[in-house]
């Protein structure tokens, strides 16, 4: 029998029969002649692998285009593998060689449906493997497949339908091991309007959600008073059209919380559950009509958002910014225009700046990638001419950004910010001013350095060593007078603050406790 023949007639039987989101089932991995699949080429060990890297590992494939033939070996900087489903699983696994449906259970196991994470796979022995990469939708019964094989016969992303998707079997890599998320767990400032700053920030102690605030500008502070929820991460914290403050927190169990006071000087003491299966750190926005609105990476790895119809109103279920943006790292970075149009950053696992925008009001997200090559959050800032500038940290650590030249116009390709700023680590901080900006990042030896330009567009040739000994990222806040202060989580867990005397001198190289 000619086996090539045999498989491109029975691919195309089956992408006949199932359609687009139903790929094409193996015709020798059906059949009991197992040794017809080329092994193509083997390595010592079967590799342990993170789950971000069995996602880029696969999307390789789909970047390459790679076309389904069972008598074929594909290689790149991954390996040589089988041209087929489970080839493109065993390639992603990092397996010693091109397994089929039916031996990957040698190197895996099976998990409930209900445990699936980006990097796990769904098989079914007698047709069909693909990896897994999140859910399209809310109620967790469409997955987003990295597939091959079916229509189109090459490697792609695609979403399967409930129906076909409960015909396979979620199976967990023996090797896989979930991506390592630094613990950023930064203090949230706010500046109120007779200049008193309030802070929020996780006791690392005790778990639960903490404040300090003052009094007055420039007042000492009133000491920690827990806050009745616990906490993860860094919390999101702003004044509300009424004055009362509003905090926005992930508890433990993966649920957003939101509190908030019981009018502008009453006590933080009414909340809310929003529920929720988030692993990120919330991002709120609040728009010209008061409503506010959340960006949120769930446990999926994918971008969340919920908002509110009206100021005080209950906020909305869940739903997804785009169900082809991808599986996400680390924290986005938000904003709203005058007319009430949001717009998102994101990086992607694959390392890419992802923009996601609306075009009116509480529509659809335009999607756009913006490249790169970047492993920390984005923070975007807006111009008094609506154009947008993103920094960003690099995967080789260096400080970087990329800007409009008119608004909505495509982006700049990627600058460094200084070539001499050194390593950087986590999120930068940044403040505007007359639009020239000031930008702020935790060195690689703990220290909180800035750069800043004189003029709008111009090069950031101020720069500034201000110290400190910093574990989590830096936050910024200013006063009306124009001066800033500086606050960061210590490598002892305490939070510590430095600020500016008058605007525009130098920081204070000394830091201080949020003390009494």
């Amino acid at each position: 029998m000619n086996v090539r023949t045999t498989v491109v007639a029975t691919t195309a039987i089956f992408a006949a029969m199932l359609g687009a989101q139903a790929p094409a089932a193996t015709a020798a991995e059906q059949g009991n002649d197992l040794q017809i699949l080329l092994a193509c080429s083997s390595y010592a060990t079967n590799k342990p692998v993170t789950r971000s890297e069995v996602i880029n590992r696969a999307q390789s494939w789909i970047d390459a285009g790679v076309t389904y033939n069972q008598g074929g070996c594909y290689g790149n900087q991954y390996g040589e593998y089988r041209m087929d489903c489970s080839g493109m699983t065993s390639m992603a696994w990092g397996l010693s060689f091109s397994h089929t449906t039916y031996t990957l259970d040698q190197v895996s196991h099976v998990i409930p449906r209900s445990e699936l994470k980006p990097g796990d796979a769904l098989n079914k022995y007698d047709e069909h493997v693909a990896i897994f990469a999140g859910w399209a939708d809310a109620a967790r019964t469409q997955p987003i497949m990295l597939n091959h094989g079916g229509d189109p016969v090459y490697a792609h992303r695609t979403v399967w339908s409930a129906e076909f998707a409960a015909r396979f079997t979620p199976i967990r890599y023996d090797n896989i091991v979930d991506d390592v998320v630094t613990g950023n767990e930064a203090p949230s400032v706010v500046v109120e309007g007779n200049g008193a700053m309030q802070a929020f920030a996780r006791d690392t102690n005790t778990g639960k959600l903490v404040t300090s605030w003052q009094s007055a500008a420039g007042s000492n502070w009133s000491g920690w008073t827990n806050l009745p929820t616990n906490a993860v991460g860094t919390p999101s914290a702003h004044l509300d059209h009424l004055g009362q403050m509003n905090v926005f927190t992930r508890r433990d169990d993966g649920h957003l919380i939101h509190l908030w006071q019981d009018g502008p000087d009453g006590a933080i003491d009414r909340g809310a559950d929003l529920g929720g299966d988030f692993s990120g750190d919330p991002v709120v926005i609040t728009k010209s009509d008061n409503t506010k609105v959340v960006f949120i990476r769930g446990t999926d790895g994918r971008l969340w958002h919920k908002w509110q119809t009206t100021p005080s109103s209950a906020f909305s279920a869940s739903a997804l910014v785009r169900s082809d943006f991808g599986t996400i790292i680390g924290k986005p970075s938000a904003q709203v225009d005058a007319q009430g149009r949001l717009t998102v950053f994101a990086v992607r696992s694959d390392n890419h700046l992802i923009n996601a925008w609306q075009t009116e009001p509480g529509g659809e997200f335009t999607i756009a990638d913006l490249g790169g090559a970047f492993a920390g959050d984005p923070v975007a800032i807006t111009k008094s001419d609506n154009t947008k500038v993103v920094f960003i940290r690099g995967t080789d650590g260096r400080l970087w950004h990329k800007w409009q030249t008119t608004p909505g116009s495509a982006f700049s390709a990627s600058a460094l910010v200084r070539d001499d700023f050194g390593q950087v680590l986590g999120a930068p901080a940044v403040q505007v001013s007359n639009d020239a900006i000031q930008v702020f990042a935790r060195r690689a030896d703990g220290h909180l350095i800035t750069a800043w330009q004189y003029s709008s567009g111009g090069a950031f040739t101020g720069v500034d060593d201000i110290g400190g000994n910093l574990s989590t990222d830096p936050v910024i806040s200013r006063q009306a007078n124009g001066t800033k202060a500086a606050y960061a989580r210590f490598t002892d867990g305490s939070i510590m603050t430095t600020w500016q005397n008058t605007a525009n001198d130098a920081f204070r190289k000394t830091w201080s406790y949020l003390s009494k």
